[in-house]
């Protein structure tokens, strides 16, 4: 029971630690000028994510490592083992379909069918989450060919573009 309250916070310090030595590796990357920004700018925006997304992980392991037995009780079932092994293997999918593909219908399909997984039965809105997952589909690869001026694969959309 003990093991089951603090896991939450075992984790966002192990993230946490794990953020550190990422940022302290930093500075050893080779700088390069080669697009808008320099080597330096993605490991660096990964690390401030990273370290907000432990700080906040530690942050809610505290709060449940607080709450009482009852409150802290895990629920019964073995849904989240299910999840797991949904989510490995839409991973897979995407991994395999996203060359011949291409990028941005892989990842709307990805997109969807893992917020799908992720959401309850009872709170599922296919809609919006179809809605959801073309506009962050759309605004990464903006982000990423217009902005960072990174290639992303165009799959079967290459003589559309």
């Amino acid at each position: 029971m003990q093991s089951e309250r603090c896991r939450e916070l075992v984790i966002g310090l192990f993230f946490l630690i794990f953020t550190v030595i990422y940022a302290s590796q930093i500075p050893a990357i080779r700088i390069t000028g080669m697009s808008t920004f320099n080597s330096e700018a993605y490991p660096t925006t990964i690390a401030v994510l990273m370290l907000g997304l432990s700080l906040w992980q530690t942050y809610v392991g505290i709060r449940k490592f607080r709450a009482t037995a009852a409150d802290a009780a895990p629920q019964a079932g073995g849904g989240e083992y299910r999840t797991v092994l949904k989510t490995l293997f839409l991973a897979i999918g995407y991994v395999a379909i996203l060359e011949p593909v291409g990028f941005l219908i892989s990842s709307i399909a990805y997109a969807f069918l893992q917020i799908m997984v992720m959401c309850p039965p009872e709170k599922q809105n296919p809609l919006k989450f179809f809605a959801i997952s073309v506009i962050s589909t759309i605004i990464i690869y903006i982000v990423f060919r217009y902005g960072l001026d990174l290639m992303l694969p165009e799959g079967i959309l290459y003589d559309l573009f």
